[in-house]
């Protein structure tokens, strides 16, 4: 079961990068489609972190993607319980899901509630309503940049059968890093850490305590793909009648570039020659099914496909004319079953 709570790391010197500012223009908008990997999250490490870091995930291992999408809110679940919503998240799969319903503001991405089903069956036992944030929950604030900080009350109520579940408590978000990060897909630089640390108690009825539970969340961000999670690690332990055990964790990377790719490049992609001038050949591996070789500006704008087809998996090499381009900066970006990867091309 997943509550709507918000990623081994090895940290090596690099060079010096510029200390990121995310900022409401560089948010995602509705619509916004990814995939998340899902990995186990206690092979991901989250201890180190700083400025100028770099976190190497290249070698986790993933149980396959799951589409996410900011989605519009019609028809969603519960989604008249939350009418001032930009956009819905769902995720996990029929019987298993959370559908949060957050709200772009000036000042903040906001999480006002979220509807959880399990097995066909509310959780907690008898809470059939959704879970009512008032006011919402910041899952983070604008301008937010490296040692940025705030404090925030966490106040909710959830209708059940007979009685109101209550939720009181508080969270503490901190951008406690930024840098380079990698996962299997790409790399990516200018990249902001941040971690929410959530505590707050389920009581029913106002009576009878159904837990405290502890939310450990470290999640990195860009501004050159839009906020969407790169990586994400969750942990949450719950405290009933004094004893704390485990209660849910996860952990995923994604593919963002489809929303925002001008700053993220991977190594795992070669391009020669580069400067390039009438033809560019591309290699690489990839899984393969349906491959696309798309050529972008720096801002992410299609400028024309080089390459649709369907190929087999392994090791790939493809030469393609560019001379009908520009000279300029662009990025080449490969796409297959499993996500994206991006390399920058100059061609004179």
């Amino acid at each position: 079961m997943k509550l709507p709570v918000f990623s081994l790391a090895l940290l090596v010197a690099g060079s010096v990068l510029a200390q990121p500012t995310f900022t409401a223009q560089d948010l995602f908008s509705t619509g916004a489609t990814f995939n998340r990997f899902f990995v186990d999250p206690t092979t991901v490490s989250t201890v180190l972190t700083g400025a100028n870091f770099t976190w190497d995930y290249f070698n986790v291992q993933s149980n396959g993607p799951i589409s996410q999408t900011a989605a519009p809110l019609v028809n969603q679940p519960a989604y008249l319980s939350f009418p001032g919503s930009s956009f819905v998240f769902g995720n996990g799969t029929e019987n298993d899901s959370t559908f949060s319903y957050y709200t772009i503001m000036p000042e903040a991405l906001t999480l006002n509630g979220y509807k959880n089903i399990q097995t066909g069956l509310p959780f907690p036992p008898l809470a059939e309503g959704p879970m009512i944030y008032n006011p919402p929950v910041d899952e983070f604030r604008f301008p937010s940049t490296f040692n940025t900080t705030f404090n925030q009350n966490i106040t909710g109520t959830q209708t059940g059968l007979s009685n109101v579940i209550y939720r009181y408590g508080a969270q503490t978000v901190t951008f406690d890093g930024y840098g380079k990060i990698t996962t299997p897909l790409a790399s990516y630089e200018n990249v902001l850490r941040y971690t929410t640390t959530q505590q707050y108690t389920d009581s029913l009825g106002g009576f009878a305590l159904l837990g405290s539970y502890t939310a450990d969340i470290v999640t990195w961000i860009s501004p050159a793909t839009a906020g969407i999670p790169i990586f994400r690690k969750e942990v949450i332990t719950v405290t009933i009648d004094g004893s704390t055990q485990p209660f849910a964790s996860s952990a995923f990377y994604s593919n963002p570039q489809s929303v925002g790719i001008n700053a993220t490049e991977t190594a795992h992609l070669n391009l020669f020659p580069n400067p390039a001038a009438e033809y560019i050949t591309v290699a690489g591996t990839t899984a393969g099914g349906n491959v696309l070789v798309d050529i972008l500006s720096l801002t992410g704008q299609l400028q024309r496909s080089l390459f649709n087809a369907t190929i087999g998996s392994g090791q790939f090499q493809l030469q393609l004319p560019v001379d009908d381009l520009a000279a300029g900066i662009y990025l080449i970006r490969v796409t297959d079953q499993l996500g994206a990867s991006v390399k920058k091309i100059s061609v004179r």
